[in-house]
């Protein structure tokens, strides 16, 4: 399918700054898996599957069959809320406030954006969700914000990036890297300073398969692994338009065999430079992973002024979007 590229700037043209995301990961833990559990349904349980399909073994009678997968223990909307007042200080109160993903809840009042804005006592900003996208969520919440303050004439908005696995859903996935939970916070403004400069949303989505992803067999795994990659490949290849100095891909840790086609495509390259980051780097950090390997990116004192970001976030059920950034901090800030 086509790339889909989207103008960065709101409607009236004006220029959208980013900070340095606040980032939150838990703990690596050994997590019991929902497969584990004798009235887990064989159906929807991931870990059970895999054994069934790939010959894996299965968790052992304490339930640990994914060890050193950052979880969270409590819930994730307010194990986030300290990380959205650190982020939120300093800056007044934000006209908007968006949680992706946004999750299912018993009553509106429960949803985590609704849980934030209670947290950060906001009374006059607009707390919503976006959801049902997978990782490409973060995407679309930070392209609608953005959309929101060059429409309305807002000054801040804030964009909460978190996600946590819960039963029944495991975090292994065929030869996929295991889920781990992780949460992150932008503030995006509509004036200066900020550490990026908005530049643009592009989007390579991947035709549905027939069979729901807790019904994909091998085959069915193997042929979304390689839409995805197309999809992404297609994105990083736009790196190569404009007169940009020097660019850096950041790419979500979807497989090995994804960030292996991403490494093969960037060596062709000599102006695009992938980012790889150290710490988690076999697991899938979901709707956040790409904002924490940002922060790696930052830490490693490579990034300079003027150079062109490209998160790429992508789903093995719905395909690959980008962020387009650029850096605005001198060197060594």
């Amino acid at each position: 399918m086509p790339c889909i590229n989207i103008n960065a700037e709101g409607e009236s043209g004006m220029t959208v700054y980013l900070s340095s995301p606040d980032i939150a990961v838990p703990a690596d833990r050994d997590v019991p898996s929902p497969a584990s559990d004798p009235a887990a349904d064989p159906a929807i349980g991931y870990a059970e599957a895999l054994h069934r399909i790939e010959g894996v073994p299965m968790p052992d009678a304490a339930g640990h069959p994914c060890a050193g997968a950052p979880a969270f223990q409590g819930s994730v909307a307010e194990l986030t809320a300290g990380l959205l007042a650190g982020a939120a200080a300093g800056h007044p109160a934000p006209a908007y406030l968006c949680w992706a993903h946004e999750t299912s809840a018993p009553h509106p009042a429960t949803l985590p954006a609704m849980q934030m804005a209670q947290a950060l006592r906001l009374k006059a900003g607009l707390p919503f969700g976006v959801g049902q996208q997978g990782s490409l969520a973060t995407v679309s919440a930070a392209e609608l914000l953005v959309a929101f303050l060059g429409a309305e004439g807002k000054r801040y908005a804030l964009l909460v990036a978190a996600d946590c696995v819960k039963p029944p859903f495991g975090r292994r996935f065929h030869r996929a890297y295991p889920k781990g939970d992780a949460a992150a916070c932008w503030v995006l403004s509509a004036e200066p300073p900020g550490d990026y400069r908005w530049a643009g949303t592009r989007y390579a989505l991947c035709r549905p398969l027939a069979q729901p992803p807790f019904k994909w067999e091998r085959r069915h795994f193997e042929t979304a692994e390689r839409q995805v990659t197309e999809a992404a490949l297609r994105l990083a290849a736009g790196l190569r338009d404009g007169d940009v100095r020097r660019s850096w891909l950041v790419a979500q840790q979807v497989s090995a065999a994804f960030l292996r086609e991403i490494r093969n495509a960037v060596r062709q390259d000599g102006r695009i430079r992938l980012f790889e980051r150290a710490a988690w780097s076999e697991a899938n950090l979901l709707c956040a992973d790409p904002l924490v390997s940002l922060r790696g990116l930052e830490a490693s004192g490579e990034l300079k002024r003027g150079d062109r970001v490209c998160l790429l976030f992508a789903g093995l059920d719905y395909g690959a979007a980008a962020i387009d950034l650029q850096y605005l901090k001198e060197s060594g800030w």
